[in-house]
């Protein structure tokens, strides 16, 4: 599901437990703006932690202000706002989090994935087909392209992509399922 999709999201590391002295951020000037950013998101993750979801949203919300070019504070905001059920503002903070860069395959599918189950599949479309490109070896994304080009009445190229899934992933049984229902439709 979306939540096993962006497992390899958390580059932010939202779910690790920090230590006491990174629940505060520090104010003190002698800190650079790199530390005072893992400052924010050791103290994010200490809130999630807490289940002080609010809270946490407000201060990695701050931090994007502050440092608006950050993919780390983009990525964090983007996974809290998830937690929080605000696919399509979570949509809007990876797509900005891909525009700074690097761009990683599974940021894009992250993308992709948010795209669909906000009713955009065009967009997802595309996040699947950036993140296919780039890592040609994971088999989840040849998947996820053929379901939404399925969904698009995409036959020929979805045909393809699931294919390619079976190819990288002989025993799941979902590619399979879908090529059964192209040669149905065909």
């Amino acid at each position: 599901g979306l939540i096993a999709g962006l497992g390899a999201l958390w580059q932010a590391g939202l779910l690790t437990n920090p230590s006491p002295s990174q629940a505060r951020p520090n104010t003190s000037a002698e800190l650079s703006p790199a530390e005072a950013i893992q400052q924010r998101l050791a103290a994010a993750r200490t809130l999630l932690l807490q289940g002080e979801e609010d809270r946490a949203l407000g201060l990695l919300s701050a931090g994007i202000i502050e440092a608006p070019e950050d993919q780390d504070l983009r990525v964090a905001y983007a996974e809290t706002l998830l937690q929080s059920d605000q696919l399509p503002q979570a949509y809007e903070q990876f797509v900005a989090a891909l525009s700074i860069g690097p761009r990683e395959p599974a940021l894009d599918f992250a993308a992709g994935t948010l795209a669909s189950r906000i009713g955009r599949p065009q967009l997802a479309l595309e996040h699947f087909s950036v993140a296919q490109a780039a890592d040609p070896t994971n088999p989840d994304y040849p998947l996820y392209l053929g379901q939404t080009q399925l969904a698009l009445d995409e036959l020929s190229p979805a045909k393809a992509s699931l294919v390619r899934a079976t190819m990288l992933r002989e025993d799941d049984p979902r590619p399979w399922g879908m090529l059964a229902e192209i040669a149905l439709r065909e």
